[in-house]
């Protein structure tokens, strides 16, 4: 419906396709960032995670939205909505598959395995998780003192030390380490995607390199379907009736 309009308004000379594509940005951005901020703020402060981390929580989660936004938009110029509603699902569902969060991007075959670096999830998630977990360094949050540092048995493996940490009482697939960055570690095993290192502002610049990629194809498909189309000509001069007399 907003395409027509726009569509109409554009041809009609109110202004420029570019134009449009400036005014939308500057209203999307700002949206974007108080979505992300009433998005997060309920798990912050019911799970009590650390607030020092929740302005880089609110950054990254904010780039994420921005990403799948201008996804969105580039499919909403399908010609048909309901064809162009069912790409963008089918995005999404592609977007949390090839995350590496439920298989291992090293388990996915080529060319399938290209998915895994030009979706937002996949950098996006990795950064969302460590700043959650990170602080708990015993300074900015608790850490758990019932682990201990361990060796694993070259016969038993994993069996009794999962990840380098022993705790007493519990099982040693359920004890990741003493402090956050060392459950990163340990989580780390199965999903490599999830690591001990920061790495926000490099996961910052992919998911904007891939924004920017689909903000590029919504303007040039844009200034495309606007572009159609001939100049009206000038009305025909109508014919005086004939007097009488003439």
């Amino acid at each position: 419906v907003e395409f027509t309009a726009v569509q109409k308004e554009i041809k009609d000379g109110m202004y420029s396709p570019n134009a449009y594509v400036l005014a939308n940005l500057a209203i999307q951005l700002p949206m974007i960032f108080v979505l992300a901020v009433a998005a997060l703020l309920p798990p912050w402060a019911i799970d009590a995670l650390p607030w020092v981390t929740f302005p880089s929580a609110v950054l990254v989660f904010g780039v994420i939205l921005f990403a799948l936004e201008c996804v969105a938009q580039a499919m909403s110029l399908v010609g048909n909505p309901l064809l162009g509603m069912m790409l963008f699902i089918t995005h999404w569902f592609v977007t949390f598959l090839f995350s590496g969060l439920f298989v291992k991007i090293s388990s996915v075959i080529w060319p399938l395995r290209i998915l895994c670096y030009i979706t937002p999830m996949r950098w996006g998630m990795p950064s969302m998780i460590y700043q959650a977990f990170s602080p708990y360094d015993g300074e900015r949050g608790d850490v758990f003192e019932g682990a201990g540092k361990c060796t694993p048995s070259p016969f038993f493996g994993p069996l009794f030390c999962y990840g380098g940490f022993f705790c007493e009482g519990i099982s040693p697939l359920e004890c990741y380490g003493r402090t956050g960055k060392d459950i990163l570690g340990t989580v780390g095993i199965n999903f490599d995607v999830i690591s001990d290192e920061f790495t926000m502002w490099t996961d910052i610049a992919y998911m904007v390199a891939i924004a920017v990629c689909w903000k590029l194809l919504f303007v040039v498909q844009l200034n495309r379907l606007c572009s159609g189309g001939t100049a009206p000509s000038a009305p025909a001069a109508k014919k005086k009736p004939p007097r009488k007399g003439d």
